[in-house]
C-alpha cells in the first residue's frame, strides 16, 4: 500500500473521530502522537512519538522531559540539549516538533481474529480464500486504576475510545458489515469505521447494556485481501460538559428522596383509606339494618294513625252527644230550681225523678272513668292516652327524622374528604398510570353515594319542618280537651255524689227542700260550667280529628319516603362494600407500587445511577491525569492520542513480503 493511500484512511479516520468526539480547544503546551505498526495479528513491532511543543508565550528555550530514543528535530532546524531525560530546546519563540522511537507497551492491546465460514482460520491462511468472511478487532485496555467510589474501592480503567477504519474493494467483497460502526459504500470502495470503549463496562459497573469492545467486519469475499486497518485512540472520552449529567443525577436522588417519603405518605393514607371505607362500610350496613327496623316502626306508626282516624269519630260523636246532653241537662236543672217551690205537689213523683236524675248522672260519671280496664278505659282516659300517645309518636318521629339529616350529613362529609384525598393521589401520578383510571372511578362512586346521602338528608329535613308546625297546633288542641275532659270529670262526680246524696234523703224531702233549692242552684250552676266545658271539649275534639286526620296523612307521606330510603339504603351498602374493595384494591396497589416502583427507583438511584455519577466523575478524573505516553513536566499540560496501523493481507504475498512493504510505506 502506497504512502497516499495510508493518509487518506488516516485522514478519514481522524476526520470521523473529529466530528463524533470533538473536544474543546485546551492551553497546552505538548502534544503527543504515538504511532504504531502492528501484524496482521495485533501484534505491535514498530512504535513512533510525535511531539509538538506549543510555545504560547514564545519563549527562548524550552524545557521538555522525554525517555524516546534516537529523537529528531522533525519541524524545523531547532537544536536540543539532552541530560538523562531532561531536554532543552533552542525554540527562539517557535514551536517545536520533534520526533524518536520507544517500546514501550501501549495502553491499548489489539488482538484481530479471523474466521471463514464460521471457523476461526489464522492470519497467513485467510489471504486468497473465498466465503463468508469475519474479521473480530478486539481492544484491551490495561491502562487500569484502584478508585474509591462511595466508601468501595473499585477497578477503574482510563476512558480510551478507538476509532477503527478500513478500505474494502467491491470488486470482490459484497454484503459489507460492521458492528457498531458504519459502511459507506462510494460503489468502488467501501470506507468501513467502527468504534469501541475498551473497558469501559467494567469502569461503569453497568449491565443493563453492552458497550463494545470490539468490532466485528463480515462480508462474502472472492479472493480474500484486506487493507491496513487504522485505528485512532484517545482518552478524552469524558469532557466536563458530561459532569453537568453526574449533577443532574444528584438532583434526581434528591427528587428520589422526595418521592419515596411521598409515597410512604401515600401508602399510610390509602392504608387509612381503606380503612376507613372498611368502618363505612360497616356503618353503612348498619344503617340498612336499622332501616329496615325504623320502616317496619313507621309502618306501623302509618297502621296506627289509621286506626286512631278511623276510630276517632266514634270518640267525636260521644263528645258530641256529652255536649248536647250536658246542655240539655243545664236547660233541665234551671228549671228544676225555678219549679222548686211547686215540688211539694208533686212529692210522690219526686223519688223516681231523683232515681232517674241518679241513673243518668251514674252513667255520665261511668262513660268518664270507665271501670279500669282495657275494654272501658273510660273516656277521661281514653282522651289523655290518646292525645299522650300522638305527642310520643309525634316526638318519636321528630327524633328518627333529625337523625336521618345528622347521620346524611356526616357520610356527606366523610365522602367529601375521601374524594379530596383521592384527588390528591391522582395529582401526584403519572396520568398514564392504570392506579389513576381505579381513582377517578372511586371518586365517581363516592359523588353518586353524596347525591343519594344529599336527597335523603333533604326530604328528612322537610317532614321534620312540617311535623314541628303541626305537632304545635296538635299539642295545644290536645292540652285543652285534657283540661276540659278534667273538668268534666270533676263536675260530673260532684253531680253524681250530690244526686246520691239526694236519692239516698228522699225520706227526708220534706225537711231538705230548702237544701235541695241550695242544691239545686248549685246543679244549676254546675251544668251550666259543665255545658261550657262540653262545649270546648267539642271544639278541640274538632280540632283533634284535624290534626289526627294531617298526621295520618304525612304518615302515609313519611312512609312512602322511608320506603325509598330503605331501597336505597340496600344500594348504598352494596355501594359501600364496593367502595370497601375499591379502597383495598387501591391501598394494595399502591402498597405494591411502593415496593415495585418506588422503592426500586429509590433503590436504582440511590444504588446503580447514584453509582454511575460518581463512576463518572472519577472517569473525568483518570482522562484529565492521562495527558501523555512518554514523559511531562507536571507544570505543563499535555495532550496524547494513538494511532495505530495493522499490516494489510494479500493472497499474492507472503507475511514478510507485506511486513516489508508496510516498512517501506
Amino acid at each position: 500500500m502506497n504512502r497516499n493511500v495510508v493518509k487518506k484512511i488516516t485522514s478519514s479516520v481522524l476526520l470521523c473521530s473529529m466530528i463524533v468526539f470533538t473536544s474543546p480547544v485546551m492551553a497546552f503546551t505538548k502534544d503527543e502522537t504515538i504511532y504504531t505498526k502492528v501484524d496482521s495479528n495485533g501484534k505491535p513491532y514498530e512504535t513512533i512519538v510525535n511531539n509538538h511543543l506549543k510555545n504560547s508565550d514564545s519563549e527562548k528555550e524550552l524545557q521538555d522531559l522525554s525517555d524516546l530514543l534516537d529523537i529528531i528535530n522533525v519541524g524545523g532546524d531547532e537544536s536540543f540539549s539532552k541530560d538523562g531525560n531532561k531536554i532543552v530546546w533552542k525554540a527562539n519563540g517557535d514551536d517545536i516538533y520533534y520526533q524518536g522511537k520507544t517500546d514501550k507497551e501501549l495502553p491499548i492491546d489489539l488482538k484481530i481474529k479471523y474466521e471463514l465460514d464460521g471457523k476461526e482460520i489464522s492470519a497467513d491462511k485467510i489471504a486468497g480464500k473465498s466465503g463468508k468472511v469475519k474479521v473480530t478487532i478486539e481492544f484491551i485496555n490495561k491502562d487500569k486504576h484502584e478508585v474509591n467510589i462511595n466508601g468501595k474501592n473499585e477497578i477503574l480503567y482510563t476512558p480510551f475510545i478507538v476509532v477503527c477504519g478500513t478500505i474494502i474493494s467491491n470488486d470482490n467483497n459484497k454484503n459489507i458489515s460492521i458492528t457498531t460502526g458504519k459502511v459507506i459504500d462510494n460503489g468502488n470502495k467501501s470506507y468501513v469505521i467502527g468504534m469501541a470503549l475498551p473497558g469501559m463496562q467494567d469502569s461503569l459497573g453497568i449491565s443493563q447494556i453492552t458497550i463494545p469492545e470490539k468490532v466485528e467486519i463480515t462480508m462474502d469475499s472472492k479472493n480474500f485481501d484486506l487493507g491496513s486497518i487504522i485505528t485512532y485512540t484517545t482518552p478524552k472520552i469524558v469532557e466536563d460538559t458530561d459532569l453537568d449529567f453526574a449533577n443532574k443525577i444528584n438532583d434526581l436522588f434528591s427528587q428520589i428522596e422526595t418521592l419515596q417519603n411521598s409515597s410512604t405518605l401515600l401508602k399510610n393514607g390509602s392504608e387509612e383509606l381503606s380503612n376507613g371505607a372498611n368502618e363505612l362500610s360497616d356503618g353503612i350496613s348498619t344503617f340498612a339494618s336499622k332501616s329496615h327496623e325504623f320502616n317496619s316502626a313507621v309502618n306501623q306508626l302509618s297502621n296506627g294513625t289509621d286506626t286512631i282516624n278511623s276510630n276517632y269519630s266514634l270518640i267525636n260523636n260521644g263528645i258530641s252527644a256529652l255536649s248536647s246532653g250536658s246542655s240539655e241537662l243545664a236547660q233541665g236543672t234551671s228549671e228544676l230550681n225555678s219549679g222548686v217551690q211547686t215540688l211539694s205537689s208533686s212529692l210522690s213523683a219526686l223519688p223516681n225523678s231523683i232515681s232517674s236524675i241518679y241513673t243518668g248522672t251514674s252513667g255520665v260519671v261511668a262513660g268518664l272513668n270507665g271501670d279500669g280496664t282495657a275494654s272501658n278505659p273510660g273516656l277521661v282516659a281514653g282522651i289523655n292516652s290518646l292525645v299522650d300517645s300522638a305527642s310520643t309518636t309525634t316526638t318519636n318521629l321528630a327524633t328518627a327524622l333529625s337523625n336521618i339529616s345528622n347521620s346524611s350529613a356526616q357520610s356527606i362529609s366523610i365522602l367529601t374528604a375521601n374524594n379530596t384525598n383521592l384527588q390528591a393521589a391522582i395529582d401526584a401520578l403519572d396520568p398514564s398510570s392504570p392506579v389513576v383510571s381505579n381513582l377517578q372511578a372511586q371518586i365517581e362512586m363516592n359523588n353518586t353515594a353524596i347525591t343519594s346521602y344529599t336527597s335523603a338528608k333533604n326530604d328528612a329535613d322537610n317532614a321534620l319542618s312540617t311535623l314541628n308546625s303541626q305537632s304545635a297546633a296538635a299539642s295545644q288542641s290536645a292540652t285543652s280537651i285534657k283540661n276540659g275532659i278534667s273538668q268534666i270529670q270533676s263536675t260530673m262526680n260532684q253531680i253524681n255524689t250530690g244526686v246520691n246524696n239526694l236519692n239516698n234523703s228522699i225520706s227526708d224531702l220534706p225537711t231538705k227542700l230548702n237544701e235541695l233549692s241550695a242544691g239545686c242552684n248549685k246543679i244549676a250552676y254546675g251544668t251550666s260550667t259543665l255545658a261550657s266545658k262540653t262545649q270546648e271539649l267539642n271544639l278541640g275534639a274538632n280540632q283533634l280529628g284535624d290534626g289526627i286526620g294531617l298526621l295520618n296523612n304525612n304518615t302515609k307521606k313519611l312512609l312512602e319516603a322511608n320506603n325509598q330510603l330503605t331501597s336505597g339504603a340496600d344500594t348504598f351498602s352494596t355501594g359501600a362494600n364496593k367502595l370497601s374493595d375499591g379502597a383495598k384494591t387501591l391501598a394494595e396497589g399502591i402498597a405494591k407500587f411502593d415496593t415495585e416502583g418506588i422503592q426500586k427507583i429509590y433503590s436504582l438511584v440511590n444504588g446503580n445511577v447514584k453509582d454511575f455519577s460518581s463512576r463518572v466523575q472519577a472517569l473525568k478524573k483518570l482522562s484529565d491525569e492521562y495527558n501523555n505516553f512518554t514523559m511531562i513536566n507536571d507544570s505543563n499540560k499535555g495532550m496524547v492520542k494513538f494511532v495505530t496501523v495493522v499490516d494489510s493481507l494479500k493472497s499474492n504475498k507472503n507475511d514478510d513480503t507485506v511486513k516489508e512493504e508496510t516498512k517501506s510505506n
